[in-house]
């Protein structure tokens, strides 16, 4: 059943019914499994419809402290250089290792089945939400996942065990650094 719906929310949102989209994602966030999906697909909703306050009460309410600027989820109207804040970037050298990059080029390269299972190219935007403590996948030393996870906010499609392993292990690597300089 709320696989079923989230399909309807999503396809609410894809064809521009907004408010409509807005309150089946809201029932769908009671969810026990695509509830947490659903807050950020509401919450990217909700900025995309240009209501930025609800947009960051939602997303806040799951744990994000940080987002874009309002202009990159309107599309880009007005946008200018801001006057305050940092201009810099964090680089860190060797932060993945080769083995998992070689992985992540191998599954992600232009010949790799993911595009054409993802039906690219496409009109359509999507994309995975995925936990990094979702158990049954490879995190730090841990056992791969034998199935496919879901992807309650995406295509539609579960993404490949595979790829989901893949995507937690990169996190592992990256949010350590990321959290000691943010």
């Amino acid at each position: 059943a709320g696989h079923a719906r989230a399909e309807s929310a999503i396809s609410l949102r894809e064809q521009g019914k907004h408010k409509e989209a807005l309150a089946a994602f809201r029932k769908l966030s009671k969810d026990a499994t695509y509830g947490k999906a659903a807050l950020y697909e509401l919450a990217l909703l909700h900025h995309a419809m240009g209501m930025h306050s609800e947009g960051d009460e939602v997303a806040g309410s799951i744990g994000f402290k940080f987002r874009l600027n309002d202009a990159i989820f309107e599309g880009g109207q007005g946008i200018r250089e801001r006057s305050t804040g940092s201009k810099s970037a964090k680089v860190f050298d060797n932060l993945v290792p080769e083995p998992l990059l070689q992985a992540l080029r191998t599954a992600f390269s232009p010949d790799s089945n993911f595009w054409t299972a993802h039906q690219y190219p496409t009109d359509s935007f999507f994309s995975y939400n995925i936990s990094i403590d979702e158990p049954g996948v490879t995190t730090k030393g841990g056992k791969k996942g034998k199935k496919d996870a879901p992807n309650p906010a995406g295509s539609g499609k579960p993404i490949p065990a595979s790829t989901f392993a893949l995507l937690q292990q990169l996190a592992v690597h990256i949010l350590p650094a990321a959290r000691s300089v943010f």
